[in-house]
């Protein structure tokens, strides 16, 4: 497993074409949960929520905000938009090189 963290609670700050900024945040979601399609308009693959105390190393990777994060499993996240966003926000933690590619 590559050890990239994406932790986004609040950090994910997607704005909608029509300007109205969403918030999407991982701390409904239990340790080990494959995150696909739970939250609206975002479809992620290959990821995986760490939580602190458990599977997430906190000291070395902490959670920017509450408690859980995203990490990638096995493979590259990827996120797909339902429709165009303006902007994203992320905050990341690693060890090893982060490419960050968009398409338009």
């Amino acid at each position: 497993m590559i050890w990239a963290r994406l932790s986004l609670a609040a950090a994910l700050g997607l704005g909608s074409a029509q300007g109205l900024p969403v918030v999407e945040g991982f701390d409904g979601f239990l340790d080990g949960d494959l995150l696909t399609n739970q939250l609206t308009g975002l479809t992620f693959a290959n990821a995986v929520i760490l939580s602190a105390g458990l599977s997430l190393n906190e000291f070395d990777f902490p959670p920017r905000s509450g408690f859980n994060v995203v990490s990638d499993l096995g493979g590259p996240i990827v996120i797909t938009f339902d429709s165009p966003v303006a902007a994203i926000l992320a905050y990341l933690t690693y060890a090893v090189g982060v490419t960050i590619t968009a398409y338009l």
